[in-house]
């Protein structure tokens, strides 16, 4: 019989302690976190609860771009897309939006696979968001004709606005006493499949939001039995 003492039992807490850091490390080297916002040390399988199961229907769209060119759901089908609202004018929400935007197109333009991925952004501001006043903001944003972010506008304030709520199901309307964002409208990211129906709402400051956004992207892409 081994007649040796027992270790002090600081020891043992030291050597178990050591060995729990050793596999946290080795899991964290293989599992790294989605992001900084993530509690999780790997990605989860499928899509995430902002994803909808059962689409709703594509928006009708009557609108046109900074060139006077039409924007119709027709011609929006066959690609992805990931659709905001903004105005020119917005002081708010939105020059956080744009940038959102921003960074959106260089991370799928970086990426070929993101080739079928479009941005729109339909303006909430139509009396005063002209084609020509996108063409001016499309400019101080840098964005070339071949870019994939479209801006779109409508002739009619009053459709666009029962297009946004009715068809988009989003809140929109005249601001009271918000001089930073003169028509009141939602942050959400839509996100559109490839037969323009909508399948899920992000929030576009949220950068937890954002990452749920490419999962069900990537889920949509890598699925397209989903949009039969």
């Amino acid at each position: 019989m081994d007649t040796r003492p027992l270790r002090h039992p600081s020891v043992i807490l030291c050597a178990v302690a050591c060995v729990a850091a050793t596999a946290m490390l080795t899991a964290h080297a293989f599992f790294p976190r989605i992001g900084p916002a993530s509690a999780c040390l790997w990605p989860m399988a499928g899509p995430s609860d902002n994803w909808l199961p059962d689409p709703l229907p594509a928006p009708a769209l009557d609108l046109m771009d900074a060139d006077g060119k039409p924007v119709t759901t027709a011609s929006l089908q066959g690609k992805v897309w990931l659709c905001d609202f903004f105005l020119t004018r917005c002081t708010g929400i939105c020059p956080a939006l744009n940038a959102r935007f921003l960074a959106l197109d260089a991370a799928l333009s970086a990426d070929p696979k993101y080739a079928g991925v479009g941005l729109l952004s339909v303006a909430v501001d139509p009396a005063h968001d002209t084609p020509a006043v996108l063409k001016d903001h499309r400019e101080k944003l840098r964005l070339s004709a071949q870019s994939r972010w479209l801006h779109a506008t409508s002739p009619d304030q009053a459709a666009a606005w029962r297009m946004i709520e009715e068809s988009f199901k989003l809140p929109v309307g005249a601001s009271e006493g918000d001089t930073s964002t003169p028509v009141m409208h939602s942050d959400k990211i839509v996100l559109l499949d490839a037969k323009g129906r909508i399948r899920g709402y992000y929030g576009g400051r949220d950068d937890r939001e954002i990452e749920l956004l490419r999962r069900d992207l990537d889920y949509l892409l890598a699925h397209p039995e989903q949009t039969p």
